[in-house]
């Protein structure tokens, strides 16, 4: 049985650190509990090695995980890199337009055959000179003629399952994984409508934070916070107690609302994308926000959608990625439009900054002598779902 090395609330009085050889997922009985008599997480949930390792195999292993927009890899031989939670991959673009993602690791001895993002009519290993085309395919090995039962024509680059929604790369390291499509349905039930694939990119920001991976969803979530840290970035929203909103599996969710953001004004006149529905396009200050298991958040607006994505880089390090994206036309309608969206793109690094000092706090202190897990407030329902959810998934019912 797996263990963590120094927690376990049900010895410490609910604290962060307790005796060694304790079985992961101890400490978690009152997070269980509906919302009016819950607790949050113990510490060790956020700062456990082992556990880190476990939600790899459970979660990032298991998952279709977005990687990208398809935009980013758009010619004939694009391609980007990822390190997702430690496993190295490339998603190319091939001559015949279609895309492919396969381990970053060269089929001879596993040296990285691709770095950063760029355009590539091949890959070649700068260790021993073999070479790929871009679905990963073996073009040439040098001194491998006579050697027996070699077969240069099933030797590859080692495939992980690729597919698109709506714009979004996906890939999925489960060979038996069901299909995109079933993956994200209940998903796209509730936002399929916004048609993302007709939205364009207009930047992407990247950032890091010293804390746990579920800390920052957590954040995402928590309408409790926005009126205490956001008053003036996130103004007019709607208090915790008046938002409607629909479960989903895994933690996720879809919640729709009308309030004022003024920071969309320079974009109004453009109008809504002109294929929405009718009932939103009525709406001019509709907005929604979903998330989807396991690190990609989506904030729609009939006149541009932000999208994160929250990749673990360790137990206690996490690299966000934030996706401003507008309707395809407003490219043509707007020659400033960049200046026009400018105002947006520097909301939501304001955000992010706002929100990083109280979530590195937090880091800093689960693993405390100190720290004890506090009673969950009626305003974090959607916290407590997706703890709720998490836990599920990782320890069973």
């Amino acid at each position: 049985m797996a263990t963590v090395e120094n927690i376990d609330p049900r010895k410490s009085g609910g604290r962060g650190r307790a005796a060694p050889g304790t079985p992961i997922g101890g400490g978690i009985e009152k997070s269980r509990l509906p919302l009016a008599e819950a607790w949050h997480l113990p510490g060790y949930i956020y700062e456990s090695p082992e556990l880190f390792a476990l939600e790899k195999d459970k979660i990032y292993m298991k998952d279709w995980l977005a990687v990208a927009r398809a935009e980013e890899i758009a010619a004939p031989g694009d391609f980007m890199t990822f390190e997702i939670v430690g496993e190295p991959i490339v998603v190319s673009r091939h001559k015949d337009g279609q895309l492919y993602a396969y381990y970053n690791s060269c089929a001879h001895r596993g040296v990285a055959v691709a770095a950063g993002r760029g355009n590539a009519a091949k890959f070649t290993c700068p260790y021993h000179a073999w070479t790929y085309d871009l679905s990963g395919k073996l073009l040439g090995a040098g001194f491998m003629d006579n050697v027996e039962g070699f077969d240069p024509e099933t030797c590859r680059l080692r495939p992980v399952k690729l597919d698109v929604w709506e714009g979004w790369v996906f890939v999925n390291f489960d060979e038996r994984a069901a299909p995109l499509a079933e993956f994200v349905a209940e998903f796209a039930g509730a936002f399929g409508r916004f048609g993302q694939g007709r939205f364009k990119l207009t930047g992407k920001m990247e950032s890091t934070f010293d804390c746990n991976w579920k800390l920052i969803n957590e954040n995402f979530v928590d309408l409790y916070h926005f009126q205490t840290l956001h008053p003036t970035t996130l103004v007019n929203w709607p208090k915790p107690g008046s938002y409607p909103w629909t479960p989903m599996r895994h933690g996720g969710y879809a919640t729709f609302y009308e309030n004022n953001m003024p920071v969309l004004d320079s974009l109004r006149p453009l109008g809504p994308a002109p294929w929405l529905p009718d009932e939103i396009k009525a709406k001019p200050m509709f907005g929604g926000a979903g998330f989807l298991t396991p690190n990609f958040t989506t904030f729609v607006r009939p006149y541009s959608i932000a999208q994160i994505i929250v990749w673990p880089l360790g137990p206690n390090r996490t690299h966000l990625c934030q996706y401003i994206t507008v309707p395809e036309n407003y490219f043509d309608l707007a020659p400033d439009l960049m200046d026009r969206v400018k105002e947006l793109h520097e909301l939501m690094t304001i955000i992010t900054e706002e929100d990083r000092p109280m979530i590195e706090s937090l880091q800093k202190r689960v693993g405390t002598r100190g720290f004890k897990p506090g009673r969950l407030s009626t305003g974090e329902f959607l916290v407590h779902h997706y703890i709720n959810d998490y836990l599920e998934r990782m320890f069973g019912a």
